[in-house]
């Protein structure tokens, strides 16, 4: 599955092969024909995996221990993060994200209307808690956090500075939540 990743953030969701990932993982190609029978389930499988990786990042969001602006603050802080520690997994969310193509497409809608899902249940829990103002809508805002993932990742690949990058985050998630300046801690 990591060889796949490697393949598909280098060569592309379309160009990515059996044989490609063989010579990336030293082994032949009918050892990858065995754990990916044919091409669709080998893309499938591969988006899977990284679906079932960004997901993971979620795990964490529902921290009682700090308020829903803090989380949503945190989650976007380890997205970011993962832009340096999972380049490749990144890579190829990326490009999924914006292939608007029958065979994929589909699929990542149902990714990202989960997290979208999982965003706004956290922006709602903050608006009952009263840390986040009633006018927020929870849906849109959720929507403006995962669109943003996209920045994230472009000012990754801009080499942005880290202060920059944290004052972005900031900034995305005190203006779309309505919240004061300084709330968010590092």
């Amino acid at each position: 599955m990591d060889y796949g990743i490697q393949v598909f953030a280098r060569l592309g969701i379309g160009r990515a092969s059996h044989a490609e990932i063989a010579r990336e993982a030293g082994v032949s190609v009918a050892t990858v024909f065995n754990y990916f029978p044919t091409r669709e389930i080998l893309v499938l499988q591969i988006l899977e995996e990284v679906a079932k990786n960004l997901t993971a990042l979620l795990e964490n969001l529902d921290q009682k221990n700090v308020t829903a602006p803090q989380a949503l603050y945190n989650l976007m802080r380890a997205f970011a993060d993962a832009t340096e520690t999972h380049t490749d997994m990144v890579r190829v969310w990326l490009e999924w994200s914006t292939s608007v193509r029958d065979d994929i497409w589909p699929k990542y809608l149902v990714f990202q209307e989960k997290v979208v899902n999982r965003l706004q249940d956290l922006i709602v829990r903050g608006q009952r808690q009263g840390q986040i103002p009633a006018d927020v809508d929870p849906r849109d805002a959720a929507r403006i956090i995962v669109g943003d993932a996209h920045m994230v990742v472009l000012m990754h690949f801009a080499h942005q500075a880290a202060r920059d990058m944290d004052g972005f985050l900031r900034h995305l998630i005190e203006s779309v939540l309505k919240i004061p300046a300084t709330s968010l801690t590092a």
